[in-house]
């Protein structure tokens, strides 16, 4: 009897252990992903700005060049 009860302790142990490290490594991967689509996005901001930058400056440079 007591021997049977150690023995679901055990296994309840080691199935929390199991759990535990299941819910670890869905968290790790979650955290990995946001990581990487957020730096892709802030990546892409920044490209975009430039972007942005480099046509206001063209356009202001063709305003110098033939004003209307």
């Amino acid at each position: 009897m007591l021997k049977h009860k150690y023995k679901d302790l055990i296994n309840m142990n080691v199935i929390q252990e199991e759990v535990k490290n299941r819910l670890l490594t869905f968290y790790l991967y979650w955290i990995l992903l946001i990581f990487v689509f957020g730096h892709n996005k802030i990546m892409n901001m920044k490209i975009y700005h430039l972007s942005q930058k480099i046509v206001y400056r063209n356009i202001l440079n063709n305003l110098k060049h033939n004003p209307y």
